[in-house]
């Protein structure tokens, strides 16, 4: 792919539209609550919901969309089945927008350049610390880790080898990928919002304190709470 040096402000506003869609949109902290919840129920409710062993028959999957899916959960909350009636419970706070799970503190990490042996760390590693790290009596207080990652741009804009992105330039009928990596350099490679969630604002202040804790001083990172 090779671009004009005339459009290159065109591809860079681009990058900057889908970075804050992702950070500010697909990764908002009150969607990132649901998805938290749904992981939660969702694998119990398909087992009720859809028992049908795909290997064998496939008509039975036409049937089902996010509609009907929605249709036959809000029922379940007057269930005569203790289980339906207890789930119908969990998505009915979904459905009505009562947050289970409820942003205590967030970090987001950046990465601009490539670094050997550097990467976020995952999910479980960050609960555990932050477990750890809290007061005695908080271990066994209830709350979630969530890392929603992306890659606004390329982590190194002229070694993408095959995928390589170029820029021509009229003037001297030249084409090159340095460009890129003077334009780009403002712009993360890579991009993790690490969020802890409680299901109460109670002890905010404690996780929020682990949570930093557990990142180690020398992450190149940007806090914010709320």
């Amino acid at each position: 792919l090779t671009l004009d040096r005339g459009g290159i402000q065109a591809f860079i506003m681009f990058l900057n539209a889908r970075f804050y869609l992702y950070t500010n949109v697909y990764y908002h902290r009150t969607t990132r609550g649901i998805d938290l919840h749904l992981k939660d129920i969702f694998r119990d409710t398909m087992r009720l919901i859809f028992p049908h062993d795909l290997n064998k028959e496939l008509q039975p999957y036409l049937d089902m969309t996010e509609w009907t899916l929605l249709e036959e959960v809000g029922r379940w909350a007057h269930a005569e089945d203790g289980e339906r009636r207890e789930l119908g419970r969990e998505w009915r706070q979904i459905l009505d927008r009562r947050l289970k799970w409820r942003m205590s503190h967030e970090v987001v990490l950046d990465l601009f350049e490539p670094r050997r042996g550097q990467s976020f760390m995952k999910v479980e590693e960050v609960e555990q610390r932050v477990k750890d790290l809290l007061p005695p009596a908080l271990r066994d207080f209830p709350f979630k880790i969530d890392m929603a990652q992306q890659d606004p741009r390329p982590l190194n804009p002229i070694g993408m080898k095959d995928r390589q992105i170029y820029v021509y330039d009229a003037a001297d009928r030249s084409v090159s990928a340095e460009p890129l990596k003077e334009l780009l350099k403002y712009l993360p490679g890579k991009v993790a919002q690490c969020r802890i969630f409680a299901m109460s604002h109670e002890h905010d202040q404690q996780l929020a304190r682990a949570l930093n804790e557990a990142l180690g001083e020398d992450r190149p990172a940007h806090p914010t709470n709320l």
